[in-house]
């Protein structure tokens, strides 16, 4: 098996707390704690391509989040990538038409691809840890230190239910296969199986 460590992956050298991969294998997402999600270009992943800069390595940063972003999952049709951050919040993003652009006064390259926020979802009340997209991606589960289990509605971004059966701080959730149902794994030593169709 090979092993690459790019040294072009980076969050203004502070830590990297998720990773993504777009379904697709075009582009993969970062989150740290610079508060920024990274989208990068994976056909530079590679020995041949590392040093070749003709091809784009970060093709956007999506600055949108005020605390450290602690999670980044691809819903399975790869058009929005969500994140989770300390801020409580969980933001959407989708590519939209055009090149993106920069923060003023950053130093950094303006985006080649143009990324928006699409949905904001509020309702936690610490940090958002962990995102699971449900197999069909109407629904998004999302865990945090409030010792919740969030289920957001996609269509709309209205969360449908609080699944509250933790002690402690929520770092972990999963959807089965088929979307039955949903694991949730805390910090009080246990799993819960959530049946969806309550």
């Amino acid at each position: 098996m090979i092993a690459e460590k790019p040294s072009w992956i980076m969050h203004e050298g502070m830590q990297i707390f998720s990773i993504d991969i777009q379904p697709d294998g075009l582009r993969f997402a970062t989150g740290g704690g610079d508060h920024k999600v990274r989208i990068w270009n994976m056909k530079s992943v590679g020995r041949d391509l590392d040093t070749d800069e003709s091809t784009p390595k970060l093709l956007a940063t999506l600055r949108d989040h005020f605390g450290s972003v602690n999670c980044v999952r691809w819903a399975k049709h790869g058009r929005y990538v969500a994140s989770g951050s300390d801020d409580q919040v969980i933001l959407v993003h989708e590519r939209k038409p055009g090149s993106g652009t920069t923060e003023f006064g950053s130093g950094e390259p303006p985006d080649v691809e143009n990324w928006k926020v699409v949905m904001t979802l509020r309702g936690h009340t610490a940090d958002v840890v962990d995102l699971n997209w449900s197999p069909d991606d109407s629904i998004l589960a999302s865990g945090s230190l409030d010792n919740t289990v969030h289920i957001w509605n996609m269509s709309n971004g209205i969360c449908t239910a609080v699944l509250r059966g933790h002690s402690s701080l929520v770092k972990g959730v999963a959807w089965d296969p088929i979307g039955s149902f949903i694991a949730s794994q805390s910090d009080d030593k246990t799993v819960i199986i959530w049946r969806t169709s309550d």
